[in-house]
């Protein structure tokens, strides 16, 4: 394990818990049911799991000096009236890069993975924007099948 897991309780109205961790980066996991629109060469995935109510989104990200940064939740909102939770991924200053002026130049990578778990069924639509240390900036989105 990279990192230990951010953990919130009831963070929105409709979750019930969610839970924010990085990874090494590695392969993304994948899941039925879900159809992704995404295009790039090692793209997030999103499993949703209806018996608990939850969806898993993992992938990495590529971010400033791997001494001073690392990949971050920088926020998650649910919208009610189109069942639709978004949340945004990108980098963050370490503790070392508050501390130590001079960050090197060597990029980092971080795997994620973004744990969610609803009060009621999983949302509809899930949109991830992740941000990359350039100002780069991806959207994901899936529709969630009802079965």
């Amino acid at each position: 394990m990279f990192g230990s897991p951010t953990t919130q309780s009831n963070p929105d109205q409709h979750i019930a818990s969610l839970s924010f961790e990085r990874t090494e980066p590695t392969t993304v996991e994948t899941g039925p049911a879900v159809t992704n629109e995404r295009t790039r060469g090692y793209e997030p995935s999103l499993t949703v799991d209806r018996a608990t109510r939850s969806l898993r989104v993992t992938g990495r990200l590529v971010h400033g000096s791997k001494d001073c940064t690392q990949v971050r939740l920088a926020s998650t909102a649910y919208e009610a009236e189109t069942a639709t939770f978004t949340a945004t991924i990108s980098e963050g200053r370490t503790m070392l890069g508050r501390i130590t002026p001079g960050c090197t130049d060597a990029e980092g990578e971080d795997g994620y993975r973004l744990t969610v778990e609803f009060d009621d069924a999983p949302p509809k639509h899930v949109t991830v924007t992740e941000r990359d240390h350039l100002g780069g900036e991806f959207e994901g989105e899936w529709t969630i099948d009802e079965q």
